[in-house]
């Protein structure tokens, strides 16, 4: 075996029986791993839209610190707040796909402080 570390990707080559190989990558955390504190405001305009955004939140649950749900009947809205401690990019992902629901919208606020889990 011949292994190659490059950054954060480790390659190993094995050989089996010449002319065959295997070639196996394997990704290290590096910043991707350290997770960060964010809230998500949300709207929901489109009341039709409830089911798929909780369905979004459900798959997202392992990251959520909490919501919370307000109906503002006055304007025929609802105002969540999702806290939410994961990898940058998680965070992204779940608030681009919320985003691309008809009548939600979405904005994210960021905490400074990152951890390394």
């Amino acid at each position: 075996m011949t292994a190659l570390k490059l950054n954060r990707i480790t390659i190993s080559i094995y050989t089996i029986a010449a002319p065959f190989y295997m070639v196996r990558f394997v990704f290290s955390g590096g910043d991707s791993m350290n997770t960060r504190v964010a809230v998500m405001s949300i709207i929901v305009e489109n009341s039709e839209m409830t089911a798929e955004l909780n369905a979004v939140l459900h798959s997202y649950g392992e990251f959520i610190i909490g919501r919370m749900g307000i109906p503002y009947r006055q304007r025929g809205i609802n105002i969540i707040s999702v806290a939410i401690d994961a990898p940058q990019d998680t965070i992204a992902a779940l608030s681009g796909k919320i985003g691309k629901l008809k009548g939600v919208s979405v904005k994210t606020a960021y905490s400074a402080v990152m951890s390394n889990d």
